[in-house]
């Protein structure tokens, strides 16, 4: 393990923030600006001889900036009257116009459900997507956006159809609900990631208690059966249903749990169970999972997402009680595991102390390159400027441009420009061409953008490997 001298604060002169950080769109590429032939997603509207005055709206909606974007795409949603809903969403983006989909889907569902939930069937509207947000704050800001991974706008979309359709038939609602959360049902991938059934179930509140005991009841029951084909999944789903009933409870459980045994959970499929909870049962079952699948060499190619949650997990737990986080690491046994653990609990820290937070960098015993990382995921968004400059300023060579990459990867996000200046001080290849494999990726959308980057900032770096 390298132990390494972590470099003092660096004060800087009090100044304007230096990136601008906001949303990009992809480039308006509508027919009426090209002079393109009407295709079936432009199409006007059936039964009507003009282009409805929504339709006519849409291109305006598009441009609006991402901060009203939300309102504006809500009121454009509710201005379509009910019969051309169909047609208002055969134009829309289902990658992207999430916002007046969810709102044309959940009116279409309330007046004909059955060929709304058809349509939304065969839409494209993907599971999962990537954003970035600059957060609800109006103050400029030196550091970064904040990176929101993991949205679900097919699970949002279909929690919105499922609230109409219970105005209109509660109970036939129910008995829906009651199939969506069967695994594997049909009707649970009609409806996926519809976390919240409960208010569509009718549990009422008093009963909790006795229905977090029946789900406690049912693991610990599975958890005691033979080791027989199909046992682990009924624990499994058990589990599952005990953490969404009593998160603290069922957490506790499954840590005392024998390593073997905790060791066949996948970190993922627990942790979406502990969603409305909070953070702190989620983050220490989480470094248990991941430590006992280390432990059995369980470790697979979903484990560094598992890795990645932890971490956003730990940040959490940390912004909401800093003391009990890093009491918690003394516990974990796994020297590469606490280090990254340590640096996710010094990224919360060094927005308050960057001090205090260089100091339990100083203090990890592991690979101090595993806490470093996740504290400058944290600092790159707080303060970009004092991030890169303190970076600068590290001793070992081989580290500082692996941070220094780092840092320059993410940056890429809100100004790719300034990411490949970066990348030209470093002179590990294959760290500078990871800098350029990101800009490359993020830049998708705008062909030309691409090509002016590719011609200021020519190089071997841009061929795909």
């Amino acid at each position: 393990m390298k132990r390494l001298v972590i470099p003092g604060v660096i004060v800087l002169a009090a100044a304007a923030a230096g990136w601008f950080m906001g949303t990009q769109s992809a480039p308006d590429n509508s027919p009426a600006r090209e002079g393109r032939t009407l295709t079936t997603r432009d199409k006007v509207p059936r039964g009507s001889g003009v282009v409805s005055a929504w339709a006519r709206r849409l291109d305006s909606v598009r441009k609006t900036p991402a901060t009203r974007a939300d309102e504006a795409w809500a009121k454009w949603a509710f201005s379509v009257p009910d019969a051309e809903v169909p047609d208002a969403i055969a134009r829309l983006d289902p990658y992207a116009d999430f916002t007046a989909l969810r709102c044309l889907y959940a009116r279409w569902a309330g007046f004909d459900a059955r060929a709304a939930r058809a349509s939304f069937k065969e839409s494209k509207i993907p599971r999962r997507v990537r954003n970035f947000s600059r957060g609800m704050s109006d103050v400029p800001s030196p550091g970064l956006i904040n990176g929101t991974m993991g949205s679900y706008p097919r699970g949002s979309v279909a929690t919105a159809m499922l609230h109409s359709m219970a105005a209109q038939d509660a109970e036939g609602v129910k008995a829906l609900a009651q199939r969506i959360a069967v695994t594997g049902s049909p009707e649970s991938k009609e409806f996926p990631d519809v976390w919240h059934l409960q208010p569509f179930l009718g549990e009422e509140t008093k009963d909790a208690e006795t229905v977090a005991e029946a789900a406690a009841n049912a693991a610990k029951a599975a958890a005691l059966r033979e080791d027989a084909p199909g046992r682990h999944e009924e624990l499994r789903t058990a589990v599952k249903d005990w953490v969404q009933k009593d998160g603290a409870a069922a957490g506790a459980w499954l840590r005392q749990l024998p390593v073997n045994e905790l060791a066949k959970f996948s970190p993922e499929d627990i942790l979406r169970a502990f969603r409305q909870g909070p953070a702190t049962d989620a983050a220490m079952t989480a470094a248990a999972l991941l430590e006992a699948r280390r432990a059995e060499g369980r470790e697979n190619g979903r484990s560094g997402e598992d890795l990645r949650l932890t971490v956003e997990l730990f940040r959490d737990w940390a912004g909401g009680d800093m003391a009990a986080a890093k009491q918690y690491l003394e516990k974990v046994g796994d020297s590469d595991l606490k280090a990254t653990l340590t640096g996710a609990v010094a990224g919360e820290l060094v927005r308050t102390d960057i001090n205090a937070a260089l100091k339990m960098l100083e203090e990890v015993e592991g690979d101090t390159v595993k806490a470093i990382v996740p504290m400058m995921h944290t600092w790159m968004k707080n303060d970009a400027r004092a991030a890169l400059a303190w970076a600068a300023r590290i001793e070992d060579a081989e580290l500082r441009e692996k941070v220094t990459g780092d840092a320059a990867s993410s940056l890429a996000i809100v100004d790719a420009d300034a990411a490949l200046q970066l990348a030209g001080g470093i002179t590990d290849a294959t760290v500078r061409r990871q800098i350029y494999k990101e800009v490359r990726s993020l830049m998708w959308w705008n062909p030309a953008g691409l090509r002016a980057l590719q011609e200021q900032y020519p190089g071997s770096e841009w061929d795909p490997q």
